[in-house]
């Protein structure tokens, strides 16, 4: 039976490991049981989400060679330097790689130290960086043999404008592969009245997340039917108290904090929320229930100056579920919140149908679960020694993974 390995490295709960987790209920519901994870011994995979039907293996310490050899490895694109440079090391001869670009900066920034700094700087800065690391040409020929191959996939095209522009390179163009869901699509009790709008965010409260849910928090505020507005967040952060400082006095939020799933499906069966705002999979939870669901923007820094910086999720003719804004890469198609409330008030169920027309065709259960297996049977092997590294990328690569594993991913 083929040997499958998650290799995913990380002391952090967040969507991809959420995303790999469901990944391996997946493998094993079709009944590929020989599945192994490569992971910290108090990583994410082997410690929260471990599964009896599993082998563990810790990344620190493990024999490589025989784990790694002839087995199909799926893994985020953040990772490809890495299992690359741990094959060449230990005299892996061949691998199926799947590898899996699952943020729209992680194939770029997973072989650049400091592009989130220097992001909030420039981005032609930051290109201007890229463009001379040690050995980056030996890398770009590495992921044009993933392309080629179908051993990468793009979660969707924000994924694909970002990276095309970072690198120069274009992607074969069936190279999107949507994310695992779990959800299907369910109706749900809808608000009667018109006037009263219930607004229901749900985003962690940090990093780049926090600077869209500030900026909406403060459109609030500045609209003029605001009295008729309520809003609710779930989701925890470091920002959280500071939100609750520097805003409870002028607009009344309720901060739910961490919300398990069971419990986060008995809040949005019981309450009627009228629109929901989140970015990346946390946008399904509203949009897999009909819920009008708005994509929060998504920036390195506090959004001032521009206030359309929102799109309604199904206004999108692909499969973004976010972007960057204020890039050279942005797509169009953005509206302020007035434009938001306003289309809300006049087409609720309008929204609802489209909402639940772009889960379906886009994000559903079954869709996206296939979708995942077709990918899985294109894998293509590719031969280790066919790669020709140089010393000057392995020792680049080395000093990446040590800063990779101080921080825990």
């Amino acid at each position: 039976m083929q040997k499958i390995i998650i290799y995913h490295p990380s002391k952090y709960l967040g969507g991809t490991e959420i995303l790999f987790s469901r990944v391996i209920q997946l493998l094993l519901s079709v009944k590929l049981l020989n599945i192994h994870v490569v992971d910290y011994p108090d990583g994410i995979l082997m410690g929260k989400f471990h599964n009896a039907k599993v082998k563990y293996h810790d990344v620190i310490n493990y024999n490589t060679k025989d784990v790694l050899e002839g087995a199909l490895i799926i893994s985020s694109a953040r990772n490809i330097y890495r299992v690359f440079y741990e094959c060449v090391k230990n005299d892996v001869r061949e691998i199926k790689p799947m590898f899996w670009l699952l943020h729209p900066s992680e194939l770029y920034a997973g072989y650049c130290l400091g592009s989130t700094f220097l992001k909030k700087i420039s981005y032609t800065v930051l290109k201007r960086y890229i463009a001379m690391l040690p050995a980056l040409k030996f890398y770009i020929n590495v992921i044009k043999e993933l392309d080629i191959n179908k051993n990468l996939w793009l979660m969707d095209d924000t994924s694909r404008r970002e990276s095309e522009w970072m690198l120069n390179y274009q992607f074969r163009d069936d190279a999107i592969l949507p994310l695992i869901t779990n959800l299907d699509c369910q109706s749900i009790s809808y608000p009667v009245t018109t006037q009263n709008i219930k607004i229901l965010v749900i985003s962690r409260l940090d990093d780049f997340k926090v600077y869209g849910v500030e900026k909406l928090i403060t459109d609030i505020i500045f609209n003029k039917e605001n009295n008729n507005i309520t809003i609710e967040i779930i989701g925890d952060g470091e920002a959280k108290n500071k939100l609750i400082e520097r805003y409870n006095n002028e607009l009344n939020i309720v901060f739910h904090g961490y919300v398990e799933n069971a419990e986060l499906n008995r809040m949005i069966e019981n309450n009627e929320y009228s629109i929901l705002f989140a970015m990346g999979t946390s946008a399904l939870e509203g949009c897999s229930r009909c819920i009008p669901t708005v994509l929060l923007p998504c920036a390195d820094k506090s959004i001032k100056g521009r206030n359309n910086v929102y799109k309604y999720i199904h206004m999108n003719d692909d499969f973004s579920l976010g972007e960057y804004i204020d890039t050279p890469f942005e797509s169009t198609g953005y509206i302020t919140f007035d434009d938001v409330i306003s289309t809300y008030s006049k087409e609720k169920y309008y929204l609802r149908e489209k909402t639940k027309k772009f889960f379906l065709e886009k994000y559903e259960k079954d869709k996206t679960n296939n979708d995942f297996l077709n990918a899985l049977g294109q894998i293509k092997s590719l031969k280790i020694t066919m790669m020709k590294t140089s010393l000057i990328f392995e020792k680049y690569t080395e000093i990446i993974i040590k800063q990779r594993l101080k921080k825990g991913f």
